[in-house]
């Protein structure tokens, strides 16, 4: 009889071990390694936090577009310059680049190119490019504005001068 009560008290004991193991928990951790001193505080070693990452270059401004063959919804017509008439200049061209407002007007204009320089014929185009007017371009159904860049020629206008009038013939008729 001996044997089975060992086993039954054995069974308990197990059982009462581990409901005591859930009840209370895993026992604490043991520290080893030297005993802190009486009345000292412990600290944690340091803990080291990276810097939070540092913002970027701001984006780089963005370049209106330069549209290259505009569309015109009034044209520039410039005047032949009276200076360039005057020195028997018979051609000439000008190059110019101008910001394009989202209403087709055209503002900021810088000479790009202009030959023969110094006859007045970028005068005649930056002030035929105030009264010009671009066809609105849109992104997204919105006119937006961009650079625009076109290249004007002139040519001499030529003077006509009026045939003369048939002299009557005198005799007969």
């Amino acid at each position: 009889m001996g044997g089975r009560f060992q086993r039954r008290w054995g069974r308990y004991v197990l059982s009462v071990a581990a409901l005591s193991l859930i009840i209370a928990g895993p026992a604490p951790a043991r520290q080893t390694g030297p005993k802190p001193k009486p009345g000292a505080t412990q600290t944690a070693p340091p803990v080291i936090v990276p810097d939070p990452p540092r913002p970027g270059p701001p984006p780089a401004r963005a370049n209106p577009s330069l549209i290259t063959n505009p569309s015109w919804a009034r044209q520039p017509v410039p005047d032949y310059p009276a200076t360039a008439l005057a020195n028997g200049i018979v051609a000439g061209r000008v190059t110019l680049r101008c910001l394009a407002l989202p209403d087709g007007a055209l503002s900021g204009c810088e000479i790009i190119e202009e030959t023969p320089a110094g006859q007045g014929f970028a005068a005649s185009v930056i002030t035929a490019a105030a009264r010009a007017r671009l066809s609105p371009r849109t992104v997204d159904g919105a006119a937006t504005g961009a650079r625009v860049q076109f290249t004007t020629r002139f040519a001499a206008p030529v003077v006509v001068e009026p045939a003369p009038s048939p002299q009557p013939r005198r005799g007969r008729p």
